[in-house]
């Protein structure tokens, strides 16, 4: 469960920031999105007249780009059709982990952040290799020559190859770890659609479109649009401090979703590292302190839009759990 870019793999971090211890602006639509946006001109007399068409919202399947996507979007809130698209106003303050603590119930444990998170992997681990272990020694009690050892061997490779694969290609071992608590556990997979909403609903009302969205076990996660934004300047480092604030909220709406819902996210290790990629990268440098208190008052907003918006958050999850389109998702926001 985590938030990805559409132009590049997700950015993976090195360190857990800060939760241990707008006058709307349009933009002048591009060529290339005009003809999203439906605006044409022509040559009247010694005058150029500029007509609008009504844009669509299933026009935003057909851009790759995060400010076409933006301007689509604006052009839509200007046209009346959208009244919740870019509609949170975010203003970043200092946030305490008491403060967190009390208005939020928001920890490094709640958000999964510590090694609570990793209990289906060790519980595998105690699984495959002990299990393994008591069946060799069973078979050497059960069977006698040459298939006692045979037996006793290959039961045995099991935990060797388990170890291997998880030292190697720990990817691998993660999904299949997913796929069978998602087959045993009946909470999983509205847990995995929670924590997607809570990215995508966030995304909405932030202004950060979101290009696609997947609810399988393997493959979950939101993308959110990429283009230069997140491929030029992230890998320069000089993400403005305005989209940091809303990419803050985005990426831990996930595991507060999570959290409002079940008290304990699952999901979260996966986007603060992501989330620390960005501060890390952004012009001008945060300093670390800065760079924590970020980090909590981004939970704390991420909640904050959940709970305020939770009508629309509710529709959002029924939408994607019928697999619904993009611009359907939205409609169903819109229209809560």
């Amino acid at each position: 469960m985590t938030l990805n870019f559409v132009a590049g793999a997700t950015f993976v971090g090195v360190g857990i920031p800060g939760l241990l211890g707008k006058k709307r602006s349009v933009c002048k639509p591009s060529a290339r999105t005009s003809r999203h946006l439906g605006v044409r001109t022509r040559a009247e007399s010694k005058e150029t007249l500029a007509v609008k068409e009504k844009a669509d919202i299933g026009a935003l399947g057909e851009i790759d780009d995060l400010f076409e996507a933006r301007e689509l979007l604006d052009g839509l809130f200007e046209q009346g059709d959208l009244k919740k698209w870019n509609k949170q106003k975010l203003s970043v303050r200092p946030v305490s982990i008491p403060e967190l603590k009390m208005n939020a119930r928001l920890d490094a444990d709640s958000l999964g952040l510590t090694q609570k998170n990793a209990i289906d992997l060790k519980l595998a681990s105690f699984v495959v290799i002990g299990g393994s272990s008591v069946l060799a020694v069973l078979c050497q009690a059960i069977f006698s020559g040459d298939l006692a050892y045979f037996s006793s061997y290959l039961i045995g490779g099991v935990s060797i190859a388990f170890l291997a694969v998880g030292s190697t290609a720990p990817g691998l071992l993660t999904a299949l770890i997913t796929t069978i608590s998602a087959n045993l556990r009946p909470d999983f997979k509205e847990r995995l659609i929670l924590h997607e909403a809570g990215h995508f609903l966030a995304g909405y009302l932030c202004g950060v479109p979101v290009k696609k969205y997947d609810v399988n076990p393997i493959t979950t996660g939101v993308t959110i649009f990429g283009g230069k934004f997140l491929t030029e300047d992230v890998s320069q480092g000089r993400i403005s401090r305005a989209d940091v604030n809303a990419l803050s909220v985005v990426a831990l709406a996930g595991p507060v979703a999570e959290v409002i819902k079940y008290g304990q996210a699952e999901g979260g290790m996966a986007d603060l590292n992501l989330l620390q990629n960005l501060l890390v990268r952004t012009k001008p440098p945060l300093l670390s302190k800065e760079q924590q208190d970020q980090t909590r008052w981004g939970a704390l907003m991420a909640y904050t839009v959940l709970k305020k918006y939770s009508a629309e958050f509710e529709a959002l999850v029924e939408a994607m759990t019928a697999k619904k389109s993009i611009a359907d998702c939205i409609k169903a926001i819109e229209q809560a």
